[in-house]
């Protein structure tokens, strides 16, 4: 079965109750073919990874910055 859909990517950030912003990705103005979905999948499996290895790094630079341990960040 062979079928056309549109696709988005994005992260929206919330800063505080009223106010977030949004981070555009990937956004096709069309209906995406079955090539262009499986480099969806794997730009959105990309940007996972990076995004995982962000938080990594900012929890290391915090835990020393503050002399946490990983219990205390739980």
């Amino acid at each position: 079965m062979n079928y056309l859909s549109f696709l988005s990517l994005w992260i929206e950030i919330n800063f505080e109750e009223d106010k977030s912003q949004k981070i555009v990705f990937y956004n096709t103005p069309y209906a995406a073919s079955e090539k262009e979905r499986k480099n969806f999948v794997e730009l959105v499996i990309d940007i996972i990874d990076k995004l995982n290895e962000i938080k990594r790094v900012l929890l290391r630079s915090f835990k020393i910055k503050y002399n946490l341990s990983e219990f205390q960040l739980s």
